[in-house]
């Protein structure tokens, strides 16, 4: 966005900025007047003469090194070719502070060819470091006054030669090819770009050198026209590169640095081409084939031709400058909608050439009554992001509010096309290059999406041919490559970093690419036309994607997402939801960004299992879409069609839970018979060798499956001998932590098992899984109505809680109070229902189809979440008062169960250090592992610990506890049978 007001009003010659908010503008027949544009008011003046009978050619400037003001001047009704054949150009330069006259009798001339514009060489936008600069030199006696003796102004001249300046001559002059016209200049610190363009339309850009009073051409080169017949209207330099206007509209950058040098190394040669380009529209520019004199202007004669060019560029031409080290902007006249005459400001950041910011101003919005689009636009930059914009008959100051700054994330944005025009015909604000949505669009679909403010800018300013190739869903897909680099010779002995001499590479299956690329395409043109024969019906749009899907299966290459999100969108937009179900099947969205608003629109048409799976395929939920989402679940169904379908989810819940309950019946009906089978069999077994410091005894028997924990709990009942129960934990330690350890005491048969083998053999009892999953599937169903079954799937996926709030905080009264009851009333089925089950969930327990349950964190995660984003939606609703009691004792009820197991952590991290507890500690309930001096170590660092502990206990004969003793012995056993393998290992 941006804003405008009229500064003064008057025959404005031009403007220009001398910092800290103040403008010089050059009034035609008055003189130059120096404005505040913060207070709106001129703050000095200094008169042309009433007697004089010149004009001023360009803008008057000030240089604060020799604080003298420039003004180039001509004879009045005098075109530039003219005045300089005359003679009559000159430049005036006089002192700021002299009052005693006007300009004419104050200033020294300076007779000069043609000049198209001035600039200060001492100037920065702000203008505080030029002002102590001069103030400092005029002390110390530099200045005189006068300024004669220093060189102030650089003087761009019409032919596109240059001329440095100061007081009382011309300092150095540099000459350029002859038959040039200048289109523009820039001065960027010590160098001045000057754009200039021949009669048959080759445009040139030639870099000066303005340094220590010398002044030096330092390169010129060609810019290549976008288009043939194309030439050049505008332009303007940044610290690095060079934005050009074109005659058909195109915004070309080039690499033509100003005052500093890119990082990456300019191509060489005598012309460049654009590194980026973007093609507008609206903008009243010349004819791209017109040529300087017209067509016959060579024949005839070169005075004609001269003097009619002349007036071509100044009639109604645009004007460029830089805002920015990456940012230029773009002020002409357009033609809005509506067919009335617009003043247009595009500002247009020089990387990639993407659009940051558009704004049309009509009269009225500024205060005049009417445009004069005759006249030539001049845009200067007044720093703080403002502009001044003389317009001829006035001087108007624009402000860019919320400009964005060219950052990565901003320029992807601002080419995100396809979403601003998707928001634009959601919002029905399209204009007439933009097609506007189907009547069956449904309204969620669009009203989700997210756009750059950048792009919808720019969708009002590009050219319908820029907005179709920036609007083809095509690339993006990732395909299995084929890489190959060539290195280059190492210059030095042992060098092992070389550069890179080629890289090639190449798709694996070049066919299947191609045959999917050109299967896109051919989708994408019969769909992008609004009265296409594949969206007739959706029995010819399932026709017209199916070979593109059936490529993708057989394949097994990803099609474009932008493409998959398209026809995604259309298709619902439409109502073909078997369609958009076979797409989702093959390939579902990316990002629900993509997509916006379609799972929310699945919902509301009833198709649950559509949502849900949208939802669980994706690698990001963004708030709005959460937030639309839970709107849909949370009201009334809006149709018969929606009511069935979350009827259809719930129902089809209970099947699945019935059947789960079957199955664990059936499951625990077989569990005695292989109890009993197993128990048999390790009764046969011998009798496990006696350890140190224990008698022999048979080891008991135990379940199939059975934790090892539990087997060597059993193993250390009866013992006599137990120093304390720290000493008979830390028998379970080895048994438990140590890889290639005895599975219990004494027992050397069976092989050596890690943790994870242990914890699968633990979970994978008979029977107790099909129990899990049977509590599980009675809780996602047993006291909960239709709705609540719908909510499990978007509960149960994990959700960043920024963005969990923010999609909360749009929620109604009712609908909080609403989704809080279905927490408390699954927080009550998860704690009764699933916590009292044998198993949990640990591994991860795959529930039937259709079927989804949040674990218990997740539920109290929502909980906090509703409670904090919607606390006075709560507060002021009847029905949350029970739901908060109800709340707050299922919280009291699980804090008693938990607060026992707090102890847990700090016990076994002492069993894991193998450290007696202090007899000062005693059995407490606020055991943790913080009030011991223990340290926590990595599993090899922690092996290795005990080995030398075990040596030096050896070693110095410390008796150690009976776990230690065995831990020491495995120690210095797996050492000596190292050491023989090594041995073993060099004599073969």
């Amino acid at each position: 966005m941006a804003s405008a007001y009229t500064l003064c009003r008057g025959n404005v010659a031009g403007v220009a900025s001398i910092g800290r908010g103040r403008l010089l503008v050059s009034v035609q027949g008055d003189g130059v007047s120096c404005y505040d544009t913060a207070d709106q008011k001129a703050v000095a003046s200094w008169a042309l003469g009433s007697g004089s009978s010149q004009d001023f050619s360009s803008a008057a400037v000030y240089d604060y090194a020799t604080n003298l003001c420039y003004a180039p001047l001509r004879a009045r009704g005098a075109s530039a070719p003219a005045a300089a054949k005359a003679g009559h150009e000159s430049v005036l330069a006089w002192c700021p502070d002299d009052t005693g006259g006007t300009i004419t009798q104050l200033a020294h001339p300076l007779h000069l060819p043609a000049v198209h514009r001035l600039f200060p060489l001492s100037h920065t936008l702000e203008g505080e470091e030029e002002e102590a600069a001069a103030a400092a030199e005029e002390e110390s006696g530099v200045v005189d006054g006068s300024g004669s003796a220093k060189p102030g102004a650089v003087a761009v001249l019409a032919s596109g030669a240059a001329a440095l300046c100061s007081g009382a001559e011309v300092v150095a002059e540099a000459e350029a090819a002859a038959g040039r016209q200048t289109v523009a200049a820039a001065l960027q610190g010590g160098r001045l770009v000057v754009v200039a363009s021949e009669p048959r339309g080759a445009a040139y850009a030639t870099v000066y050198s303005v340094e220590g009073g010398a002044l030096e051409q330092q390169l010129s080169l060609r810019l290549e026209p976008p288009a043939a017949g194309a030439r050049a209207v505008a332009a303007s330099s940044t610290a690095e590169r060079t934005a050009v206007l074109w005659s058909d509209g195109t915004v070309a950058v080039y690499g033509v640095p100003g005052d500093k040098q890119p990082l990456l190394p300019l191509p060489t040669g005598d012309s460049r081409e654009a590194v980026a380009k973007r093609r507008l529209a609206g903008f009243h520019l010349p004819a791209a084939g017109k040529q300087k004199g017209g067509a016959s202007g060579a024949a005839a004669g070169k005075k004609r031709g001269a003097a009619a060019a002349d007036a071509d560029a100044a009639a109604g031409s645009p004007s460029m400058t830089a805002v920015s080290d990456k940012q230029v902007a773009l002020a002409g006249w357009a033609t809005s909608s509506t067919g009335i005459p617009v003043l247009r400001l595009v500002v247009i950041e020089t990387a990639a050439a993407c659009v940051q910011l558009s704004h049309d101003f009509a009269a009225a919005d500024v205060g005049l009554v009417a445009f004069d689009t005759a006249k030539p636009v001049q845009a200067e930059f007044l720093g703080s992001g403002s502009l001044a914009l003389c317009i001829g008959s006035a001087v108007l100051v624009a402000s860019l509010e919320q400009l964005p700054k060219p950052t990565l994330a901003n320029l992807l944005g601002a080419l995100a096309i396809d979403k601003a025009l998707l928001a634009m015909r959601g919002s029905g604000s399209g204009s007439a290059d933009v097609l506007s949505a189907p009547a069956a669009a449904q309204q969620l679909l669009g009203s989700t999406v997210a756009v750059n403010p950048a792009a919808l800018a720019a969708v009002r300013v590009l050219h319908p041919d820029e907005i179709a190739a920036l609007s083809e869903p095509f690339g993006g897909a990732m395909r299995p490559i084929d890489c190959r680099m060539d290195l280059e010779e190492p210059t030095e002995p042992g060098q092992w970093l070389v550069e890179a001499k080629e890289v090639f590479w190449k798709v694996k299956d070049e066919a299947a690419d191609a045959a999917i690329a050109a299967e896109e395409r051919r989708v994408w043109q019969e769909v992008q036309q609004p009265a296409a024969a594949a969206l007739s019906g959706e029995a010819a749009m399932q026709q017209l994607v199916q070979p593109l899907l059936q490529l993708r299966r057989s394949s097994g290459y990803d099609l474009s997402p932008r493409l998959v999100a398209s026809l995604l969108m259309l298709a619902a937009e439409r109502g073909y939801w078997a369609t958009v179900e076979a797409i989702v099947a093959v390939q579902a969205p990316w990002l629900l960004g993509d997509v916006p608003g379609l799972a929310a629109a699945a919902a509301d048409q009833g198709r649950i299992e559509l949502a849900a799976e949208l939802v669980q395929r994706t690698a990001d939920v963004p708030a709005a879409e959460l937030a639309a989402l839970l709107r849909v679940l949370l009201n009334p169904p809006s149709s018969d069609a929606a009511a069935a379908g979350r009827q259809a989810r719930h129902e089809a819940a209970a099947a699945a839970a019935a059947a789960a309950e079957e199955a664990a019946q059936q499951a625990a009906a077989g569990v005695p018979q292989a109890q009993q089978l197993e128990q048999q069999q390790q009764e046969q077994q011998p009798e496990a060798p006696a350890t140190a410091g224990k008698p022999g005894r048979r080891r008991r028997g135990r379940k199939r499956g059975g934790s090892d924990a539990a087997a060597a709990a059993q193993a250390a009942e009866g013992g006599e001998d137990s120093d304390s129960d720290v000493e008979d934990l830390t028998a379970i330690v080895p048994t438990i932590f140590e890889p290639g350890a005895e599975r219990g005491r004494g027992s050397a048969a069976e092989g050596a098992a890690g943790p994870a083998d242990l914890a699968q053999a633990a979970q994978e009892q008979p029977g107790e899984r099909e129990a899990a999953v049977s509590a599980c599937c009675r809780a996602a169903v047993e006291g909960l109505s239709a709705t609540d079954s719908c909510l499990h799937a978007v509960v149960a996926l994990p959700h960043r809680r920024a963005v969990l709030l923010s999609a909360l905080r749009s929620l109604s009264g009712t609908q909080a109070v609403q989704l809080m009851g279905y927490l408390v009333a699954t927080l009550r089925n998860v704690a009764s229902i699933v916590g009292s089950a044998a198993a949990g969930w640990v591994p991860p327990l795959q529930l039937p189809r259709g079927t989804a349950l949040p674990s218990l964190d997740q539920l109290v995660a929502w909980t906090g979440a509703l409670i904090d984003s919607c606390l006075i939606k709560l507060a002021l609703e009847p029905e949350a008062q029970p739901l908060a009691s109800q709340l707050s004792q299922l919280v009291a009820a699980q804090t008693k169960e938990i607060k026992p197991l707090l102890q847990l952590p700090g016990m076994i991290e002492h069993v894991l250090q193998l450290a007696a507890r202090p007899k000062a500690a005693g059995p407490t309930a606020d055991y943790s592992v913080q009030w011991l001096d223990l340290r926590v170590l990595p599993p090899e660092l922690r092996e290795r610990e005990l080995r030398q502990r075990a040596a030096d206990a050896i070693s110095g004969g410390l008796v150690l506890p009976k776990a230690q003793q065995a831990a020491a012995q495995r120690a210095q056993q797996a050492q000596q049978q190292q050491q023989q393998q090594q041995q073993q290992a060099e004599q073969e």
